[in-house]
């Protein structure tokens, strides 16, 4: 029973760290074979060498959000995002067999300058991996319309084209976002904390600075008062006679 309960424990922290991945994709355009499917998963397991499946997927990036604040001024993205066909689907890159993955980092080269080199005949599934969290929207919507053009001349039968956008998120991020605010109400605390203990330093200064002219006062009363005695017996002569 021990046992039992601790397993359940350790099953219930794990799915607390576990990070859960979901996705949205967004269809362009769609082939009469697959009109009936629900999922990425099964536009893969549908794509074949004759009629391939190809998939821009963001793993960082906010594209659909940075599409928004564009005003829609992104053309090729406008094909998938307005057209309403759309999954929620959790696939993964290793869902993907017989195909050709391009992990994009900065986008230096053209479409057509990284495509060129390569054989994708005879592939079921081209993926276009943009790994980082920031680009520039109007280069990606570039990007990907020259791929697709590169794509659709060069490999025929390309009918269907996906927009995969990734959403990661962590049930433990609530203690994050609150050591994050911490963090960023700390740095009032350090400045609370230097004012107060310039301000003792200045205190404890100012009260050296009293006390010392204090002794020097007392002393400077203290040799008045002993220089005007020996003053006052010298000029009086009956205090001498006595």
């Amino acid at each position: 029973m021990i046992g039992r309960n601790l397993g359940l424990l350790v099953a219930f922290l794990l799915q607390i760290v576990s990070p859960v991945v979901a996705s949205t994709s967004y269809v362009s355009l769609r082939s009469e074979s697959d009109r009936d499917a629900t999922s990425v998963k099964e536009l893969i397991s549908q794509a074949s060498k004759d009629s391939p499946l190809v998939i821009f997927r963001f793993t960082n990036y906010p594209i659909v959000e940075e599409w928004r604040l564009d005003e829609g001024h992104a053309p090729y993205l406008a094909s998938f995002l307005e057209s309403g066909d759309s999954y929620q689907d959790d696939f993964t890159l290793e869902d993907v067999s017989y195909s050709e993955i391009f992990n994009l980092g900065d986008l230096t080269l053209s479409a057509s300058e990284l495509l060129y080199n390569y054989y994708l005949k005879g592939k079921t599934v081209v993926v276009f991996n943009f790994e980082r969290p920031n680009y520039e929207l109007a280069k990606v919507d570039e990007f990907m319309e020259s791929a697709y053009l590169f794509l659709a001349d060069s490999v025929n039968g390309i009918e269907t084209v996906v927009l995969n956008v990734v959403r990661t998120t962590n049930s433990h991020r609530a203690p994050d976002r609150r050591a994050k605010v911490e963090q960023e109400k700390q740095p009032d605390n350090d400045v609370l904390s230097t004012i107060w203990t310039e301000g003792l330093i200045m205190c404890l200064i100012v009260s050296l600075l009293l006390i010392a002219i204090l002794i020097v006062a007392i002393s400077w009363m203290n040799s008045l008062q002993i220089s005007y005695g020996a003053l006052e017996r010298s000029t009086n002569p009956l205090k001498k006679t006595k």
